[in-house]
């Protein structure tokens, strides 16, 4: 097959109900030469029989089949077959802008960026009806701006942590042998970013959000366990700081590692007080009194504001650096949570 302009991959897993919406976005996308790439991971509902469908009707489609092994491999094995000049990876319950595909790939080559990222929405359902919708946007830069004030902002923004809203080089995931971390189930997005971020050049920004992160399940969300949680996030911080360790430590990424810093130990210390934890109270205590005489997370901890006052009040709470005041906090904190997914 010849190459094309942007190869989508799209990772399925029961996704039934979803996959229309998201198709029809797709191929009504402004600029034509796409292909569509479905990893079909092992579906146990009628996806792959959407799918082969979608293939039939579509010839910018193509379907892959694997047993289930998770995104993270579904995503490697659509690069894996991909022909694509650039690649973007896009979720099954998400939808897209009819333009954004015109707008990255117009934007990577105007400006020979190795990576394009826009805004995107968040979209908020319940009971299959949309309570609400926020936009993230990244911030304005100098023309001047250095690499490592630009990845540190964005970071701050919150355009970092998502593959969606990306546009990457083939090539450059193909020379630097780039893949998914397939032994991680949280995170794996971002690590993935971070690895490609290494070897870049230049990032160019879209000052207007063109994918829609649709969340159907807010509560589960919240509630997912990973035990394996302090892991999870000292691996995604030693990238990070090998990251900024290789394009240089500028005041904003200095923010950016604060900024992970502490809402890594935020996710480490919130994952002991989940209903399936079954630590005891002394042990979730030796954990929170580890991050408190952390030198890299005092600091951090610092040097950070809150987004909202949920988060200026863990923040709060962690400057007092008293574990049984934390420990009560976040015991509190999972409890309420708990009591309005019931009532929801």
């Amino acid at each position: 097959m010849s190459q094309v302009d942007v190869s989508i991959i799209v990772p399925v897993y029961n996704s039934e109900k979803y996959l229309g919406r998201l198709y029809e976005s797709l191929v009504g996308q402004t600029h034509k030469d796409i292909e569509i790439i479905f990893v079909d991971d092992g579906s146990t509902d009628e996806s792959r029989a959407i799918l082969e469908a979608l293939k039939r009707e579509e010839p910018r489609v193509r379907v892959i089949s694997t047993r289930n092994f998770g995104p993270s491999h579904a995503r490697n094995l659509g690069l894996k077959y991909a022909i694509g000049k650039y690649v973007c990876f896009f979720d099954s319950d998400d939808f897209v802008e009819k333009h954004m595909i015109e707008v990255l790939f117009s934007t990577a080559q105007s400006c020979e960026a190795d990576m394009v990222v826009c805004g995107y929405y968040i979209d908020k359902y319940r009971n299959s009806k949309q309570i609400g919708s926020i936009q993230k946007m990244p911030r304005s830069f100098e023309k001047d701006c250095v690499l490592a004030d630009i990845i540190g902002g964005l970071y701050i923004d919150g355009m970092i942590n998502t593959l969606c809203n990306k546009l990457f080089r083939r090539d450059i995931v193909e020379r630097f042998e780039l893949k998914m971390e397939e032994g991680l189930f949280l995170s794996e997005d971002v690590n993935f970013v971070i690895d490609y971020l290494k070897t870049v050049q230049s990032v160019a920004i879209v000052h207007e959000p063109l994918y829609h992160v649709v969340r159907r399940n807010i509560d589960s969300l919240t509630n997912r366990y990973h035990g394996n949680m302090h892991e999870i996030q000292e691996h995604t911080l030693k990238n990070m700081r090998e990251l900024f360790a290789l394009i240089g430590l500028t005041t904003l990424a200095k923010q950016a590692l604060a900024t992970r810093e502490v809402s890594a130990a935020v996710a480490v210390i919130a994952s002991l007080f989940h209903s399936q934890d079954q630590r005891k109270v002394t042990e979730k205590l030796r954990v929170i009194e580890s991050y408190m005489k952390r030198s890299e997370f005092c600091c951090a901890l610092e040097g950070v504001k809150g987004s909202n006052w949920k988060e200026a009040l863990t923040i709060y709470v962690l400057r007092s650096r008293n574990p049984i005041l934390i420990c009560l906090f976040f015991w509190l904190r999972s409890i309420a949570i708990r009591t309005i997914s019931q009532r929801k």
